[in-house]
């Protein structure tokens, strides 16, 4: 369910709890069938917030993160890429086909790249669309263990939207690369989207990850470059 709707459905919920009060204050009686349908709109709301906790479960954001939305996103000269980010998520979760294109945040440390990131996986996990972030050292931490590594895959390049963080921070491998490439093709080639964010410039990202992946980054992402000094150190 959308925003709108859930508004819509907490406010219409509203509205009953109060009418049957007043009638069973004025007269000790109640209308059955506002009754009922007050138990089926706590009913919708109650599994869309069971819903919602699981996807946030699920979604690996740390706790640093699940508090990062756009409200409180400090554009601080980024205004052009909060823009981009906030109404990605917008048509993202409003879209009768989910948003094949992704987005490349890139820039140096402390510019907002991953507040941004994470500001769009709790927008659209409030749209109950699950949602995926990870941080590209612990993505190849991850599929190391061998053992589990056919699930997380499974579920890394089906998952409505996949956030790979710090991209360019992990040692570079030809086992990494060959990971990389397999999990950005297989959703290259289902129409599901990747965002990534990453310190590197776009020459070195493309001597980082290769060619083919770089290629493939280029036609399913929308460069976002992110300016500006490292807030942390401010």
């Amino acid at each position: 369910m959308q925003r709108q709707e859930i508004a819509a459905i907490k406010s219409r919920a509203e509205q009953l709890r109060k009418t049957i009060a007043q009638l069973e204050a004025d007269s000790g009686h109640e209308r059955m069938e506002l009754k009922e349908e007050l138990i089926y709109l706590e009913t919708l709301l109650e599994k869309h917030e069971a819903r919602a906790a699981r996807l946030t479960r699920e979604c690996n954001l740390g706790r640093r993160f699940l508090n990062r939305t756009f409200e409180n996103f400090n554009p601080n000269g980024n205004e052009e890429a909060f823009t981009k980010a906030k109404k990605y998520a917008e048509r993202f979760s409003q879209a009768d086909e989910r948003l094949s294109t992704g987005l490349l945040l890139i820039g140096s440390a402390g510019t907002g790249k991953t507040h941004l990131a994470a500001a769009i996986v709790n927008h659209l996990i409030g749209e109950s669309v699950p949602a995926m972030f990870i941080t590209s050292i612990d993505l190849f931490g991850l599929l190391r263990d061998f053992e589990n590594q056919k699930n997380r895959l499974k579920k890394i390049k089906s998952v409505s939207l996949l956030v790979i963080d710090d991209l360019g921070k992990e040692k570079i491998t030809d086992w990494n690369r060959e990971k990389l490439f397999e999990i950005i093709n297989a959703r290259y080639e289902d129409y599901l989207p990747v965002i990534i964010t990453t310190n590197d410039t776009t020459k070195e990202l493309n001597q980082n990850v290769g060619e083919a992946i770089y290629s493939r980054l280029c036609e399913i992402c929308d460069l976002v470059p992110m300016r500006g000094k490292d807030y942390r150190k401010q």
